[in-house]
């Protein structure tokens, strides 16, 4: 089955009426604006107005959005937001979502300014604004299937911004505490380029970070702001597509670019940072340790290899692959146990076969076996190597006899 992808480009930056505005913006067969209006008029916020309009910023053509508020001077806490959340009648996972989200942004906030989570108001945003921000947001995404979200790097600006509180620089707390462990730039202009809402936003619908994944294209929308930047369009783009496997050499196009036959699907793309340093003046013990440690915080791969460095000094370099949510324990890992000044980031991208496991008996021993599936065959089965480990010395067998046999009375249960 093809996996739909979501890529949010956020080249000037991200607000949350921007990054629906995008979605709107999105050329689709669901009518996204009918399924806005819907979500926000079961919200019990009173009369609320949604301003669709086509515009250009800086000669891009875009879709901009108008919330007006009712005027009944209501601010609302946290709780009580949530609360008009929890009673509406949404899907699950769209209320779920959306009532995680702005729980984290109470949080953040409260964060912020020091202050009870109790206290915070969502006054700068507008109680109504934040709603149909987060919850709208949640809704076009499920209206489009729950696609898998890539983001690219939010920038965030620079210089400063009136708020309830005065001028604060920018990027404003609020917004760096929701960035916090993901990717971000400066950007290119010295204003509040990402608001809180979209940095909110954008963090809970990625799955992953990073430059455009491998996907065929099947739709793009633009989503404008309502400031006025001086170098670039004040938009952010949001592109809708199937995964597809990286080598594009398959296949034939025909005179309107489409392919002939499908390039082979694989399940899911992802994301990920890969960390890099080299090191001469480590034991041995100290590099098992600091493996170790490393795959205790949560990377998903850590490995070592001997190199020849400068005046022909052998040394190890230490390679790190993990999601960018672990990035700052390891590298705090990595400069602690090997004591090295500098570590080596980059993006890379891996293809992630579906994984399942069965459990098959080998002699009347349990043995557990991993397998991996690629358009619903499975491609790869590999016995559990403690499993196998244990029956083999309980049988007096070999270890390849124990996993050969489980490999295949697994293979013929698929």
């Amino acid at each position: 089955m093809r996996q739909r992808i979501l890529y949010i480009d956020p080249w000037a930056g991200v607000a949350g009426d921007m990054l629906i505005a995008a979605l709107l913006d999105l050329d689709q067969e669901v009518d996204l604006e009918a399924v806005l209006r819907g979500t926000v008029g079961r919200l019990a916020v009173g009369e609320v107005g949604l301003e669709v309009e086509r515009v250009r910023s800086r000669g891009i053509a875009a879709t901009r959005l108008q919330v007006v508020e009712p005027d009944d001077g209501v601010t609302r806490g946290p709780a009580e937001a949530q609360r008009v959340v929890a009673v509406a009648d949404l899907p699950s996972v769209v209320a779920e979502r959306s009532i995680a989200a702005l729980q984290r942004l109470a949080r953040v906030e409260a964060a912020a300014h020091d202050m009870p989570v109790e206290e915070v108001h969502f006054h700068e945003l507008g109680a109504v604004d934040t709603l149909v921000d987060v919850v709208g947001g949640f809704a076009l995404w499920h209206a489009l299937g729950c696609p898998r979200v890539v983001c690219g790097p939010l920038p965030l600006g620079a210089g400063q911004a009136q708020t309830a509180h005065g001028l604060v620089g920018v990027p404003a707390p609020a917004t760096v505490g929701l960035c916090r462990g993901v990717p971000v730039r400066a950007g290119a202009e010295p204003k509040e380029v990402t608001t809180p809402t979209g940095a909110l936003m954008a963090t809970e619908l990625a799955d992953a970070w990073g430059p455009w994944p491998a996907m065929r294209l099947r739709g793009v929308g633009y989503g404008a702001g309502w400031m006025e930047l001086e170098h670039t369009p004040n938009v952010v783009r949001v592109a809708l597509g199937d995964a597809v496997a990286p080598t594009l050499d398959r296949g034939t196009c025909d005179p309107q670019g489409e392919r002939a036959h499908d390039a082979e699907m694989w399940p899911e793309v992802e994301g990920l940072v890969l960390l890099e340093t080299v090191v001469d003046d480590c034991s041995g013990e100290q590099l098992a340790y600091a493996h170790r440690l490393l795959m205790e915080a949560g990377a998903l791969d850590a490995w070592l290899r001997p190199v020849i460095m400068k005046k022909g000094r052998p040394g190890t370099e230490v390679c790190v692959l993990a999601g960018p949510e672990e990035e700052e324990a390891l590298v705090k890992i990595l400069g602690r146990e090997t004591g090295t000044l500098g570590v080596r980031r980059r993006w890379v991208e891996r293809w992630r076969l579906e994984r399942s496991s069965v459990e098959v008996k080998v002699e009347g021993r349990p043995v557990r076996v991993k397998v991996g599936w690629w358009q619903g065959e499975p491609v790869t089965l590999a016995a559990e190597y403690e499993d196998a480990a244990a029956v083999a010395s309980e049988l007096g067998r070999s270890l390849q006899y124990v996993m050969s046999t489980a490999v295949a009375a697994a293979r013929s249960l698929l």
